[in-house]
């Protein structure tokens, strides 16, 4: 049984059984299918708070370029990849985020 199928309809959003309302956090979990949206390696929700491994959410268009605290606007990421992005533009992050998984494509192809 999948995370959506365990949230219930409720007037405005989703609800857990107990009445709770799912953490953003758990939202894109979900949605980002539990990768790192700039290197797509899996994310390693039970690392320590401050290693290179655990999840972070990546605005982005990043906060200080006006960007907002929405979920369309969050991805998760990994630490060092969080730290990789900075404070670019979001078409930079893009193409930064295209040439890592052309490269894990053709790393995966040569083995």
């Amino acid at each position: 049984m999948g995370f959506w199928s365990r949230l219930v309809p409720a007037k405005k959003g989703f609800r857990r059984p107990n009445g709770q309302l799912p953490s953003n956090r758990e939202l894109i979990r979900e949605r980002d299918g539990r990768r790192c949206w700039l290197c797509g390696d899996r994310m390693h929700f039970n690392a320590p708070a401050n290693s290179d491994l655990s999840p972070t959410e990546e605005h982005l268009v990043s906060r200080s370029r006006g960007g907002k605290d929405v979920m369309a606007n969050t991805v998760l990421c990994h630490r060092k990849c969080n730290v990789l992005l900075g404070n670019r533009r979001k078409s930079e992050k893009e193409k930064m985020r295209r040439q890592m998984q052309a490269a894990r494509r053709e790393a995966w192809r040569g083995r």
